[in-house]
């Protein structure tokens, strides 16, 4: 709000799970169990990219999101929507 008048657009993008070289970093325990487990957590039961992630960015910054500020947006396959209450459901279609 307080930049608007200036042109000046704020988002946010707010990566899930990206397969990414920054995994390599982790080691032991979590490594072996926890890594391979996360898309498991995820709606679309994969991770992301880092393309994916990338092609977001270069969206907020076209001509075409012009009129976005003030945004949020997740990229993480609907993993912050869910809830350990309710199994999910395998997925289909959600290839990267």
């Amino acid at each position: 709000v307080e930049w608007g008048c200036s042109g000046v657009r704020v988002n946010c993008v707010a990566p899930g799970w990206i397969i990414s070289s920054g995994m390599d970093n982790y080691s032991g325990d979590f490594a072996k169990f926890i890594i391979p487990s996360l898309a498991g957590n995820v709606p679309l039961k994969r991770m992301g990219t880092e393309s994916e992630i990338s092609s977001a960015i270069c969206y907020l910054l076209s001509e075409a999101a012009g009129f976005i500020s003030g945004v949020t947006l997740r990229i993480d396959g609907a993993a912050s929507l869910g809830t350990r209450m309710y199994p999910l459901a395998d997925a289909v279609n959600s290839e990267s």
